[in-house]
């Protein structure tokens, strides 16, 4: 048993080194509650840090937490890129209204040709099942890198 607890740190520790070599941060007021995963997360400034999966070439976890404290989400999404290879004009969330639900999908760095997108949730594709209404996309503007950096990731 002492051998799985000291294997699982270790497996912790080498992803956090590996997120906090590699973290890209975006920060956004978003003025909704919103969805992440299966967490509901109250309106507010977050920051999005994204750091490479090891040994993977389509996945990046991602932490969004709060500037204040408080909420907080980790985990998996996956790298999207522009459909003409190009950088996005601006540093943004991107989310799915149902209504006055919304669910984060995207997040995109205006410095970067490589986004990255959530998967519907399980209860977003309960609440498109049961319901006729089309997901309409909001974009929330944020701050990210000031300078776009010449090396694509």
């Amino acid at each position: 048993m002492k051998r799985i607890q000291v294997s699982m740190s270790i497996l912790i520790a080498t992803a956090a080194i590996t997120f906090a070599a590699q973290s890209v941060q975006v920060t956004a007021n978003i003025p909704f509650e919103f969805v992440v995963g299966t967490q509901t997360m109250p309106a507010g400034e977050y920051t999005v840090s994204s750091g490479s999966v090891p040994g993977s070439q389509a996945n990046d976890v991602l932490l969004i937490e709060s500037t204040g404290g408080g909420a907080r989400y980790f985990g998996l999404a996956l790298r999207v890129q522009t459909d003409d290879g190009s950088y996005p004009q601006t540093t943004k969330l991107m989310f799915r209204r149902y209504g006055n639900q919304y669910f984060l999908s995207q997040v995109w760095s205006s410095d970067s040709r490589v986004g990255r997108e959530f998967p519907e949730s399980r209860t977003e594709r309960e609440l498109t099942k049961s319901s006729a209404v089309k997901p309409q996309t909001v974009i929330v503007l944020a701050q990210g890198p000031s300078a776009r950096k010449t090396v694509d990731r």
